[in-house]
């Protein structure tokens, strides 16, 4: 195996970011604050889909969006499959800038 992909940082940083992501979703809020609890697995999935856009695609969306699903205790696949529409638009705008730059 290559040392550049056993090193590899980026697996550390998507490591530690759900982690953090998964228990602040499991931290309960005040009732008078759960509206403006914001959606953190969706502003984990656009910031790994900015930050490492190479290495995180939709496979790995859908399974953090599986975690997600399962520690909530959603209908199987219901976030998921959600989640997905985003990370794609994400990427296709994403391509789209790089094609008008180049």
């Amino acid at each position: 195996m290559p040392s550049e992909t056993k090193n590899n940082p980026n697996k550390i940083i998507v490591f530690v970011a759900t982690l953090i992501c998964l228990l602040l979703i499991l931290v309960p809020m005040p009732e008078a604050l759960k509206t403006y609890k914001p959606d953190w697995s969706l502003l984990l999935l656009i910031f790994l889909g900015i930050h490492i856009p190479k290495e995180f695609n939709l496979g790995a969306a859908f399974l953090i969006g599986l975690m997600v699903d399962s520690i909530s205790r959603n209908p199987a696949q219901q976030f998921a499959i959600v989640i997905a529409k985003p990370i794609a638009s994400l990427n296709q705008v994403r391509e789209v800038i790089l094609i008008n730059n180049n």
